[in-house]
């Protein structure tokens, strides 16, 4: 094919032009290009075909580089730039392409060599990009949480904006002060959510840094706009300035969602397999343990998961270990086995004494078994260790309220809702404390925050035991 001089020219001339013999693997391999209206569909092909004929693309370590490999990468990667205009990646040369995850040594922040890692992606400051085809490939069929493409060239589309605060560098100079302060917060948010187990919606890793921060911010972004404005409006508003793009308006369709369900599944077998694999070349692979065995969560496969959980303790001790009797207790409770994730968890404490957590849960489990002063004493040492940790002032608040001590429960929980107000099961206890209290109508409005943050069952349930109290009274 031949190209006008210039990189203008060219890309005026390959608008409009995607091969045919490509649309099917478009519309094939990447799923969120159906929620596209037809002007974004459009824009996004001649993205592709931009990044198609003007990066390099390499295949390492046997991967063979065919159109299929391109056009899915290139799409996804396109995402990014269905609101910008004439920004390809500039500066971006190339593009590497592993078959599978792949080993990754460099330096870190002060010019130390790093041990080598396994990665699904890379972005290179000032290089290429590497990422791992079989990861593309599901990224592009799921829609999932995470998305490798999206991330590495965020972390690229970052790279060109203010080194400093990871600002890319589309966000209006209006926003800077406000970008840098919200994009903080929130990453200093995420890793104190993260330290306490609290159920987020932006990956943990982004924490990490600012950086990991913009990467992660993106991909949810993109996967999950709609809870991600509802739950941290401001990086929404403030990503959707920076994209030009408002992904909440986009529609999923039932079709779409089921497609998507059947690729997560197919995804975590693929994940799983290659876990197998790395650990047969390196049976004392702590991360391949961890990372299969959430998978087998995944696919509720928990027998599975707790043998890799067993594994793992073979190949740690001190805080790692009881760390890792945490977790398995956490298993074992949702398998109905009490009585052995409170022997995991007394372990913990016997090796690391002011184990906050660890004394915390195993207080909720000695209260469910019906032992309310153990449990107290379990959750008022924790509550001393970490005064911070929501779950345990919940779980205080509930043993107070099934104690007949309601004034006390509702401080505990009130001071559970100031520390994490996101979490719907706060609400619930709420709504059980003000219930018994004779506060019907603060109660509803409890369960129908509840409600509203996705808790179902358990205050559906509550709400209509309320309205019968409410109707009772009237």
């Amino acid at each position: 094919m031949f190209f006008g001089f210039g990189k203008k020219t060219r890309r005026l001339e390959l608008a409009g032009t995607f091969p045919e013999a490509w649309r099917r693997h478009l519309e094939e391999g990447v799923l969120y290009y159906r929620l596209l209206d037809p002007a974004e569909q459009a824009r996004l092909r001649d993205a592709a075909h931009v990044l198609i004929a003007e990066k390099t693309w390499e295949g390492c370590a046997g991967q063979e580089i065919t159109d299929e490999v391109k056009v899915v990468i290139a799409a996804q990667a396109s995402l990014l730039l269905l609101g910008l205009d004439d920004y390809y990646f500039d500066g971006l040369d190339t593009i590497l392409v592993y078959p599978g995850s792949f080993l990754s040594a460099g330096e870190d922040e002060l010019g130390r060599q790093r041990s080598p890692e396994m990665r699904l992606g890379e972005a290179l400051e000032g290089g290429p990009i590497a990422v791992a085809w079989w990861h593309a490939r599901w990224s592009g069929r799921r829609l999932g949480d995470v998305n490798v493409v999206v991330h590495e060239f965020a972390h690229r589309l970052a790279e060109q904006g203010d080194p400093r605060t990871s600002r890319p560098p589309f966000v209006d100079r209006s926003l800077w002060k406000r970008w840098d302060r919200v994009m903080r917060e929130q990453r200093e948010r995420l890793a104190e959510d993260d330290d306490y187990g609290r159920p987020t919606l932006l990956d943990p890793y982004g924490a990490t840094d600012q950086y990991e921060f913009f990467a992660v911010a993106t991909e949810t972004f993109f996967l999950r706009p709609v809870e991600m404005q509802r739950r941290h409006p401001d990086v929404y508003e403030l990503l959707a300035a920076c994209y030009r793009q408002d992904p909440a308006k986009r529609q999923v369709p039932p079709e779409v969602q089921e497609t998507a369900r059947g690729a997560d599944e197919e995804y975590s077998r693929h994940a799983i397999s290659e876990c197998t694999a790395a650990l047969r070349q390196h049976p004392d692979y702590l991360e391949a343990y961890q990372d299969r065995a959430a998978h087998y969560l995944s696919l509720g496969e928990r027998e599975s998961a707790l043998r890799d959980h067993e594994s793992i303790l073979e190949l740690v001790e001190g805080e790692e270990r009881a760390e890792v009797l945490f977790d398995r207790a956490q298993l074992l409770d949702e398998m109905g086995r009490t009585d052995e994730a409170i022997a995991d968890l007394t372990e913990a404490v016997a090796v690391c004494p002011d184990y906050a957590a660890a004394l915390a849960q195993r207080g909720e489990l000695l209260a469910e078994r019906g032992d309310l002063d153990a449990a107290m004493r379990d959750l008022d040492e924790a509550v001393k260790l970490d005064k911070r940790d929501d779950l345990t002032r919940r779980w205080r608040a509930a043993v107070h309220r099934r104690a007949g001590r309601l004034e006390q429960a509702l401080k505990d929980v009130e001071k559970a809702l100031r520390l994490y107000e996101h979490d719907a099961a706060h609400h619930v206890e709420r709504a059980r404390i003000r219930l018994a209290m004779g506060q019907a109508e603060l109660a509803l409005a409890d369960c129908d925050e509840a409600l509203r943050l996705g808790d179902e069952a358990e205050a559906r349930e509550l709400r209509d035991e309320v309205l019968k109290a409410i109707r009772r009274r009237q």
